[in-house]
């Protein structure tokens, strides 16, 4: 992986790979570079961001990344996101890259602000390598009428996942293996993905974008949504005056911007944020297959040296 070695591969028996401490610090150097480079990008191009989720914790209760987290992720309204993904081509020459859905085989409905010069393999089923990222999520505006938003989070996830779904890898394997151990529904889901998502790829990703554009066209509320939520509309309901502007925040020896509401948006999310977890809890969770922090390899590529590992 990192290091001397050059990259790193999961092993067969884990869900992601396993790095060493040495390994893990030279990595979070490497995202450190990369929010670096992303926060000039957005200063030079008058985009306004904000540190969110656990970046935003990071910046507060430990003025840089959670000590166990592996990613930055930062929150930008609709305008300035809709900007961001426009300015792809400003990105040429610099060794960073713009991603989101548009990107063929990329499987998230929000943006990355990658480093083209290295590489990251998350998951096995998507046929995509990124790089060291920035996660870029964009904020619309909304009331607070919490059956109707519910309803718009589950359309725009399910219409997303669709479309995500059409563009997985099916492994025969895996079929093979569910059916074995009787798990009916897994194998359902297999077959539907294969034989019906996958021949409705377009028309979904269609289906999607529609629908975005529809969320976004909304322009009276007094609230921020993320439509791709992970957690409870009453933590994910954010009020507009929290992000009227930003404050600076201390952030691994440099500066990240927060709304001006951090305290109030922390404590609706987490409660008493500046609590650390259990011991047990404080472990990354993202998936990992590839990492090289040595250059950018392609999906072949990383499948050549995954076989001569075995």
């Amino acid at each position: 992986m990192v290091c001397g070695i050059g990259y790193k591969i999961m092993k067969m028996s884990c869900n992601r790979i396993e790095l060493t401490k040495t390994e893990f610090l030279a990595y979070r150097a490497k995202l450190i570079e990369t929010f670096k480079a992303f926060d000039k990008f957005c200063e030079e191009h008058n985009l306004t961001y904000y540190a969110g989720g656990g970046t935003l914790i990071g910046a507060v209760r430990h003025q840089g990344i959670i000590p166990w987290d592996d990613d930055i992720d930062v929150l930008m309204l609709k305008p300035d996101y809709d900007r961001f993904l426009a300015l792809k081509k400003q990105c040429k020459g610099t060794g960073y890259n713009i991603l989101d859905y548009h990107d063929k085989g990329y499987y998230l409905p929000f943006a990355k602000f990658v480093d083209s010069n290295t590489s990251i393999w998350e998951m096995s089923q998507q046929q995509f390598v990124i790089g060291s990222f920035v996660d870029v999520f964009p904020l619309c505006i909304t009331d607070d009428n919490e059956e109707e938003n519910q309803y718009k989070v589950d359309c725009y996830k399910t219409l997303f996942n669709n479309y995500s779904n059409g563009i997985k890898s099916y492994y025969l394997k895996d079929l093979l293996w569910q059916v074995k151990h009787k798990h009916l529904q897994a194998t359902i889901d297999w077959i539907k993905g294969a034989f019906y998502y996958k021949l409705r790829t377009q028309h979904n990703l269609c289906q999607f974008e529609k629908y975005e554009k529809e969320l976004a066209s909304q322009k009276n509320g007094d609230y921020y949504l993320h439509y791709y939520t992970t957690y409870s509309l009453k933590q994910e309901l954010y009020k507009k005056e929290w992000f009227s502007s930003v404050v600076e925040l201390p952030f691994e020896g440099v500066k990240i911007k927060a709304p001006i509401g951090y305290k109030e948006y922390l404590t609706q999310m987490y409660g008493d944020y500046m609590k650390l977890p259990p011991k047990e809890k404080q472990v990354s969770h993202h998936a990992l297959v590839f990492l090289s922090l040595k250059g950018h390899f392609s999906i072949k590529e990383i499948k050549q040296k995954l076989k001569s590992k075995r």
